[in-house]
């Protein structure tokens, strides 16, 4: 079974989010995260039991977060008590694109960071 408190505080470390609205619905607890940054949420979901046939194991999807200090993060999310990969370099077909780590939250979900930068920048207004 997931611990919403231990979720709480892995993306309080990791994105620096809070929970700005708990509640409940037929059988399951939902929290909703949020950074000071902007209006992005996410929202963790506790069912009171796991339906039957649900796999033990996450499913095999992530999210990807774009930062400007990829290094930076890196080195924030360590230093938070946390296990960030490697960093690595992506190159499709052969071409460098960006640079990249992963990061798992405690049920399991990936979460990539990603360099902001070429295809994957902010733009300029930003």
């Amino acid at each position: 079974m997931w611990d919403l408190g231990r979720s709480i505080a892995f993306y309080e470390a990791a994105l620096g989010f809070r929970v700005v609205e708990c509640h409940r619905y037929p059988g399951h607890s939902l929290l909703y995260l949020r950074g000071d940054a902007g209006d992005f949420e996410i929202e963790l979901i506790q069912r009171d039991t796991r339906p039957a046939g649900m796999p033990s194991q996450t499913p095999g999807w992530h999210l990807a977060f774009g930062v400007r200090d990829l290094r930076a993060e890196h080195i924030r999310l360590k230093a938070a008590g946390l296990s960030p990969g490697a960093i690595e370099a992506y190159c499709p077909n052969s071409r460098y694109l960006a640079d990249y780590f992963y990061l798992h939250d405690p049920d399991g979900y990936e979460i990539e960071y990603l360099e902001e930068r070429g295809r994957y920048a902010r733009p300029l207004s930003e």
